[in-house]
């Protein structure tokens, strides 16, 4: 496979380097490094298990990536080729992650929950008897993580225009595309315990929040601190072990596809413009794996190479219209034949186990691809103030359509919880959309700057799951919407915009109890920019300025799983052109 990646390389290398040397191509380059510290602390109440825990989660993520890109074009007679070439390369690692967990057993609780009343605004498990000198080392974890991912891409498109009269013309275009991809994950993960107790109150920190934790609803500490760990970590008093189910996440995948289309534009007069092509892709994905060998007693020996493969082709036809109604407005209808591939990690061979939470997340090596026909149909009417009005309405009939699938299994006498995309049955998807966009010129200065533009869109869904009945599609919210209110003047422009999505399903249970839903969000952000030179831009973006949360509930939205706070965050840039 390696051989075959280097000759498609070379391939691709030898395209651009005659191109070039005809003349006309450009090349770019990006660099990016990022690096993210983190301390995560988190207070566990685990009431079914009567214990207490308080954890640590202390590491340091790098991540790197690298593209080059070189592409132009050339006019042969009256013909035009376009041609580009590009390789990217990503690498994220995490060198030394360290989880520590204290543990306080034998714990009562007296919650403020039960089965016919619950308040999700504060909800408290009421630890009765909560002790910090009983809180025990139970487990601490590192974890070595590598993912790399690395693709070459080269197309070539072919464009002629044609002319007959007035009445009829166009061009007809045709094209190639190839892409070669690799992707490699690697974990390596070790648990250390302690031949006698350790207490948490020999190893407290005397960190505390900058911020009360949901308007003081709940107290956040004393927690370990991270340093006095590494140190109890390197002193070699605990004793430790590679824990081989992590080794399951480990994989490789190999992905390489060639795709061809051919298409035509056609005018008829000034009025109506047809659009009408179709393409065809194959693709061929090798991936490698393991899988995990249990002894006689039930406990994990050894690791086993798994390698499967996965080839797919499709043909997809389009046709699109655009029929000019009036002087100012067109009404286009488009029909088309689309897919999509799974994500890279849904169809690796992996497992990642978590027995202190029973917990299971897998890949999917048999996945199919989702394909779906589009039905669209949309008006617009241009405005005289550089503006449009639109509406229209959309259709998508789906087939295979990939969901994550949350569902119990019992291992070794242990139900755990598994989460896995799978693929549903069928499914479809309609709905409406409007939108609004101007600028108000005529308002006397200096407010012929301003400008406001507005969306919404309305989708109704259902999707035939083979574990349960019917449901929407996960991922889908119902409503959606955009308002913002822009100003542009004297080198100066500004946004600011409040963007809404309606809740959507995470995760397909057994049952519509067991759904997991993303609660809506409606977020405000801020962006402005002011032009130094014509060469030189300064730039501010502020993201979530009201701190909206990420939530995540079961069934209904008083059975919340999950409520992140990120704060309010943005950049300051300066952007330089030559």
């Amino acid at each position: 496979m390696r051989a075959r990646r280097l000759a498609a390389a070379i391939v691709l290398l030898a395209v651009a380097a005659f191109l070039a040397f005809l003349g006309g191509t450009v090349i770019s380059h990006l660099w990016d490094e990022y690096k993210d510290s983190e301390i995560r602390r988190a207070f566990r109440n685990r009431v079914s298990d009567e214990r207490l825990e308080r954890v640590v989660r202390d590491r340091d993520q790098k991540s790197r990536i690298l593209s080059l890109t070189g592409g132009g074009n050339q006019l042969v007679g009256e013909t035009v080729i376009n041609y580009r070439v590009a390789w990217n390369k990503s690498r994220e690692n995490t060198p030394n992650q360290l989880t520590t967990t204290f543990r306080q057993k034998s714990v009562s609780f007296d919650p403020n929950v039960s089965a016919d009343s619950i308040d999700p605004d504060n909800i408290q498990a009421n630890p009765l008897n909560e002790n910090l000198g009983k809180y025990k080392l139970n487990a601490m974890e590192t974890q070595y993580k590598l993912a790399e991912e690395e693709d070459w891409v080269g197309s070539i498109d072919v464009t002629r225009g044609f002319y007959r009269d007035s009445s009829f013309s166009g061009l007809w275009k045709f094209g190639l595309k190839g892409r070669v991809k690799t992707k490699t994950s690697d974990y390596e993960v070790f648990e250390y315990s302690p031949e006698e107790d350790v207490l948490l109150t020999d190893y407290l920190s005397t960190w505390k929040p900058d911020t009360t934790f949901i308007d003081g609803r709940y107290t956040m500490g004393p927690f370990p601190d991270p340093g006095k760990l590494r140190a109890l970590l390197a002193s070699g008093t605990l004793s430790g072990e590679r824990v081989l189910e992590e080794d399951l996440a480990d994989h490789t995948i190999d992905e390489n596809s060639l795709a061809a289309y051919a298409m035509t534009s056609m005018e008829f007069g000034s009025n109506v413009t047809l659009l009408a092509g179709v393409r065809g892709e194959r693709t061929n994905t090798k991936f490698k794996a393991f899988e995990l060998i249990y002894d006689a007693d039930g406990n994990p020996s050894d690791l086993t190479p798994v390698s499967g493969k996965k080839d797919f082709t499709q043909v997809l036809p389009m046709v699109h219209l655009k029929a000019r109604v009036a002087e100012h407005s067109n009404l286009r209808a488009a029909v088309t034949r689309t897919f999509a591939r799974p994500n890279f990690i849904d169809i690796a061979p992996y497992q990642l186990i978590n027995d202190e939470d029973e917990e299971i997340r897998r890949g999917n090596p048999n996945l199919k691809y989702t394909t779906a026909w589009n039905f669209d149909l949309l008006f617009e009417h241009y405005l005289p103030s550089v503006g449009i009005v639109s509406a229209g309405a959309f259709y998508k009939q789906l087939k295979d359509n990939i969901f994550v699938s949350i569902s119990d299994e019992t291992i070794n006498g242990t139900e755990y919880e598994v989460e896995q995309p799978i693929n549903a049955e069928s499914g479809w998807l309609r709905g409406l959309e409007v939108a609004y966009q101007t600028r108000f010129a005529s308002l006397p200065k200096p407010f012929d700057g301003l400008g406001l533009y507005f969306n919404y869109s309305y989708a109704d869904s259902k999707s035939s799951y083979p574990t349960r009945a019917d449901t929407r599609l996960q991922g889908q919210a119902e409503h959606v919407g955009n308002l913002a209110l822009s100003y542009e003047k004297a080198g100066f422009s500004g946004r600011v915009s409040l963007n809404y999505n309606g809740n959507a399903i995470f995760a397909v249970g057994d049952e519509p109890a067991t759904d997991q839903y993303v609660d809506d969000h409606m977020q405000l952000d801020l962006s402005v920019q002011q032009k130094l030179t014509n060469k030189l831009a300064l730039m501010l973006e502020l993201i979530n300025l009201t701190d909206e949360p990420y939530r995540v509930y079961e069934g209904t939205s008083n059975r919340p799983l999950q409520e992140e706070y990120y704060r309010s965050w943005g950049t300051l840039s300066l952007r330089m052109t030559f």
